[in-house]
């Protein structure tokens, strides 16, 4: 599937990356929220964050059902990053861990 671009969108979250902040993107029910989140990431891959860099888990994937806590999340996070240094962690559907 090709994504439409919201250069509005994607312009205004690049203006965010690398501050310390948290980061949430909400919307109405299919308008789009996911979309941007994919393109956020291949804006990172795209200006030279490494592959391992990006963390993006969305939760709408059976394979992701035994994270079913904060703690199960924490840690599955945790073993994505196994260098120091900066990552990006994008979390699509996140309100499906309890």
């Amino acid at each position: 599937m090709d994504m439409i671009d919201r250069p509005s969108y994607q312009d205004l979250i690049a203006t965010l990356v690398g501050q310390p902040i948290i980061k949430v993107l909400t919307g109405l029910r299919r308008s789009g929220k996911s979309t941007i989140l994919a393109l956020t990431a291949k804006h990172l891959a795209s200006h030279g964050v490494a592959a391992e860099r990006i963390i993006y888990l969305d939760f709408d994937q059976a394979k992701l059902m035994p994270i079913n806590s904060a703690a199960k999340l924490a840690e599955t996070i945790d073993i994505q990053m196994d260098a120091a240094g900066s990552y990006f962690v994008l979390l699509d559907e996140v309100q499906e861990v309890p």
